[in-house]
């Protein structure tokens, strides 16, 4: 498989906010170079492949709060078994809907106790979006997570 793949971290301040951000994205081309054509639109490439991915976190610090957003995207996956479309109900009308993608993201608002503890409201899937990260098996829904971290 042929491909490239791109990350970026770095950390600073905006004015006098510090900010860290991590940003990484993948492109692969994933051709079977020993297909035998019985369908030439899809044979060829290899099955369960997304061509795009790409995932980015920012995170900002207020004092005593932190503040951050996650986004992952996962392209269209061009290849799969038929019979996903065919055994398992809502397969086919998912993949006829989501021909551009899925994007995905996270949040997250945490308050510093002190140097060793925060307490953290979490919440994945914000924007509550439907999405398969494997053929057949849904993501979960929005979910809303408190957390406390301490450190000793």
């Amino acid at each position: 498989i042929t491909g490239i793949e791109i990350s970026i971290i770095g950390q600073g301040n905006i004015f006098i906010i510090p900010l860290s951000l991590q940003l990484g994205y993948t492109y692969i081309n994933p051709i079977d170079k020993n297909y035998i054509p019985t369908n030439p639109a899809t044979d060829e490439i290899l099955k369960y492949r997304y061509n795009h991915t790409f995932k980015a976190n920012a995170d900002l610090t207020l004092k005593w709060f932190e503040l951050g957003v996650s986004v992952k995207y996962n392209s269209f996956m061009t290849n799969i078994d038929e019979i996903f479309n065919i055994a398992i109900p809502g397969v086919g009308e998912y993949r006829r809907v989501h021909k551009n993608g899925d994007w995905i993201f996270d949040s997250r608002i945490s308050y510093i106790i002190n140097e060793k503890s925060n307490i953290s409201l979490i919440i994945k899937n914000l924007l509550n979006t439907e999405y398969m990260y494997v053929t057949g098996n849904m993501g979960a829904p929005r979910v809303f997570q408190l957390q406390y971290n301490m450190s000793y």
